[in-house]
């Protein structure tokens, strides 16, 4: 993502210009942001994991963080996009509901929601 982020952010900006980049954009993000999606759901209905929201916009929410997290550090230091790779796993645990325990002292305001909280 570091490497191909710049180029990334310009297919983004050619497609909203371009109708037949912003086609084939579309279909290589929805490939794989529904094959993501199917993968969320298979674990969930098998419980697994115990997601805050639909899989489709925990799919949604992770990739663009992604996209513009990356973009944004393509010049930090290792050190600094070895960080965010950590904080995205942590973020990704909690979205898709994988990690249970309390939150680290100090990170987060609350623990995760429990299955009670589920899609509000």
């Amino acid at each position: 993502m570091y490497a191909n982020a710049p180029l990334l952010a310009l297919i983004e900006h050619r497609a909203g210009v371009d109708p037949v980049v912003a086609r084939e954009w579309e279909a290589v993000r929805t490939r794989t942001r529904r094959r993501f999606a199917r993968f969320l759901e298979r674990l969930d209905a098998a419980g697994a994991i115990d997601p805050c929201v639909p899989a489709a916009r925990i799919v949604d929410t992770l990739s663009d963080a992604l996209t513009i997290g990356a973009a944004r550090l393509a010049r930090a230091s290792a050190a600094e996009r070895e960080r965010f790779i950590d904080d995205h796993i942590v973020i990704t645990e909690r979205l898709v509901g994988v990690s249970t325990g309390p939150a680290p002292a100090g990170e987060h305001d609350r623990a995760p929601r429990g299955p009670e909280e589920r899609y509000k």
